[in-house]
């Protein structure tokens, strides 16, 4: 028997999450782990449910290996999706989004965001209302926090350079 939440309820809740977008706080787990109708919703025993201490605790471990996994899986996403819809120019957006932390009673990794919340705030990369790249971050982190912004940037620029101009181009 498996101990904790597996990789696709994980993925799954994030996904809701993500896409539902009416409670953007950590807190938002702990509160829909007792929404019956929302495990319900996701075929879900509340048991298998994430908290807000599960989401965090994954994305510390994920951060580790610098995101590299979640990141090549949204990259190739994306670079499917812009081989099959050939667009002539590619606008991206690229923003940090504050996961307010306040109500937790344990704040492990959280720090004071610029909204004066204690939370995280991630750097995002966006094409239209596709996610390409992100970068977990502590709240502290600024828009412009070292060279993240410069790397992300640069990363999914080569990204569509190798798969998608060069393939389209010869």
């Amino acid at each position: 028997m498996s101990k904790g939440l597996q990789l696709r309820q994980f993925f799954m809740q994030m996904f809701a999450f993500f896409i539902g977008g009416t409670d953007m706080s950590m807190q938002s787990f702990d509160r829909q782990k007792m929404d019956q109708g929302y495990c319900a919703l996701l075929e879900l025993d509340s048991k298998n449910a994430a908290s807000s201490h599960t989401i965090k605790r994954f994305f510390s471990k994920l951060s580790l290996v610098n995101n590299l996994i979640f990141n090549s899986i949204i990259h190739e996403l994306f670079a499917r999706r812009i081989k099959i819809t050939k667009p002539k120019i590619i606008i991206l957006g690229i923003d940090t989004m504050v996961l307010d932390n306040d109500d937790a009673h344990k704040r492990e990794g959280c720090e004071v965001t610029y909204k004066k919340k204690k939370g995280f705030q991630p750097l995002h990369i966006c094409w239209g209302r596709f996610l390409v790249d992100i970068m977990f971050r502590k709240g502290s982190a600024h828009s412009n926090h070292g060279t993240d912004y410069i790397d992300r940037v640069t990363e999914i620029v080569k990204l569509i350079r190798k798969r998608y101009i060069i393939t389209m181009w010869p």
